[in-house]
């Protein structure tokens, strides 16, 4: 099975004060980007960064992960796609 964790839309950094970036970003729009995945030791998945140091694995945004049945079983049963 394979997993491919969401993406969201992001909106490119500006800087809040005057900065000559910010006159380059105003000509892009919001871009997708991955979402990391984490499994904690609960058995619980999170999208929340601030988890991290509790996940026993990671599944990296943008990037196709294999998993197992059972570990696909349990990104389903959370609420993710996961594809044969």
């Amino acid at each position: 099975m394979i997993f491919t964790p969401p993406t969201r839309f992001a909106v490119p950094t500006t800087v809040a004060e005057p900065h000559p970036g910010n006159a380059l970003f105003r000509h892009f729009g919001p871009r997708r980007e991955g979402v990391n995945v984490y499994r904690l030791a609960d058995g619980s998945f999170s999208e929340d960064d601030r988890h991290a140091h509790l996940a026993v694995h990671a599944y990296h945004g943008g990037h196709l992960h294999e998993v197992s049945d059972d570990e696909g079983a349990a990104l389903v049963a959370a609420g993710y796609e996961v594809s044969p």
